[in-house]
C-alpha cells in the first residue's frame, strides 16, 4: 500500500512536470519504474563508513535524472518513438523454442520458467526433472547442481557477451554509441526468459547461489559498462562522478524492470530501452557530448 502511494505520487508530480512544460512527454509509469528501480538497489551496495556519502549519492542521482528529463532546450535533441533500432550486433533473442535442441537446453528452459515463477529456494530439482518428463538421477547426467542451472540460465541470457565485449571495448566507436549497445543488449538479456529468472528471484537466494561463474559474468558487464564510461570523460562527452553513480543508474533500473514490464504494453520492451537511454543519455551528456541526429 505505501508503495503504491509513493508510486501514485510520484506519477502526480511527472504530469504536473510535463503539462507545465518543464518534463518532457514521457509515459510518468516507466519513469517511476525507472526511479524505483534506481533506489531498491542502493541498500545492496551502500556502506555507511564507504567513500561516498548517502546524500552525495542522492543528490548525484537526482542531478542526472532531473537533467534527463528535463524539458531544457539543451536536451530536446534526440526522440525516441519505440522503433527498434539496427544494432551493430544481432541481439540474442532465446526466447522461442528455435534455440531448444536436445535435452540439455530443455532442462535449462525449464529451470528459468520455474525460478521466475516460484523463486530460486522453492524450485527443486525433482520439480524440474518432472517438467522436463526425466526422473532426478537421468538429470544429474546434465547438471551438478540447482546453482549450476541459475548460471547456466544467466548464460544462456546473453548469448553473444563475447562479442558484445569485443565491440564495447573497441575505442573507434564512440563511447555514445557503444552506450547504447551495451543498454540495448542488457535490457534485451534480461528480459527474455533467462533472464528474467536471474533478476526475479530473491536477492539473497541470488547472493547464497552465486558461484564464481556468476560474480565473473556480472563483473565483466560491470567492468565493460565503467570502461565505456571511463572513455567518454575522456572524450569529454561524458560529465564527470564515481562511476557507482553511472553503474545503479543502468544496472538499477533495467534489474527492475522484469518486475513490472509486460509484453502487451504500448510500444513493448522497445519504448522502455528508448525511454531509459534518452534519460540516461542526456543526464550524462555534457554539452559537448550529446549526440545529434
Amino acid at each position: 500500500e505505501i508503495q503504491r502511494q509513493f508510486d501514485h505520487m510520484i506519477r502526480a508530480v511527472i504530469k504536473e512536470g510535463i503539462e507545465d512544460g518543464t518534463i518532457r512527454p514521457f509515459r510518468p509509469e516507466t519513469i517511476t519504474a525507472m526511479l524505483f528501480g534506481i533506489f531498491n538497489i542502493i541498500p545492496r551496495w551502500y556502506q555507511e563508513d564507504g567513500p561516498i556519502e548517502l546524500d552525495d549519492i542522492s543528490n548525484q542521482i537526482f542531478d542526472v535524472l532531473s537533467y534527463g528529463v528535463s524539458c531544457d532546450s539543451r536536451v530536446m535533441d534526440i526522440e525516441t518513438n519505440g522503433q527498434v533500432r539496427n544494432p551493430l550486433i544481432t541481439i540474442a533473442r532465446p526466447d522461442g523454442l528455435d534455440g531448444v535442441k536436445n535435452q540439455y537446453d530443455r532442462i535449462i528452459r525449464e529451470a528459468a520458467i520455474k525460478f521466475a515463477d516460484q523463486d530460486f529456494d522453492a524450485t527443486s530439482l525433482s520439480q524440474i526433472a518432472k517438467a522436463v518428463g526425466i526422473s532426478k538421477p537421468t538429470l544429474y547426467h546434465y547438471i551438478k547442481s540447482k546453482d549450476e542451472l541459475l548460471y547456466l540460465c544467466l548464460q544462456q541470457s546473453f548469448q553473444n557477451i563475447d562479442e558484445a565485449i569485443i565491440i564495447l571495448q573497441d575505442k573507434n566507436i564512440p563511447a555514445f554509441k557503444r552506450l547504447q549497445i551495451f543498454h540495448d543488449l542488457l535490457l534485451h538479456a534480461q528480459n527474455n526468459i533467462y533472464g528474467r529468472c536471474v533478476n526475479l528471484i530473491s536477492p539473497q537466494a541470488l547472493e547464497r547461489s552465486s558461484s564464481g561463474s556468476i560474480r565473473e559474468f556480472q563483473l565483466r558487464l560491470d567492468g565493460a559498462l565503467r570502461a565505456i564510461y571511463a572513455d567518454g570523460i575522456e572524450a569529454g562527452d561524458f560529465r564527470e562522478m564515481p562511476s557507482i553513480i553511472l553503474t545503479t543508474i543502468v544496472f538499477g533500473a533495467s534489474n527492475w524492470v522484469p518486475r513490472w514490464f509486460k509484453a502487451n504494453q504500448k510500444g513493448g520492451l522497445q519504448y522502455v530501452i528508448d525511454t531509459f537511454y534518452d534519460v540516461l543519455v542526456h543526464g550524462f551528456a555534457t554539452s559537448k557530448g550529446r549526440p545529434h541526429n
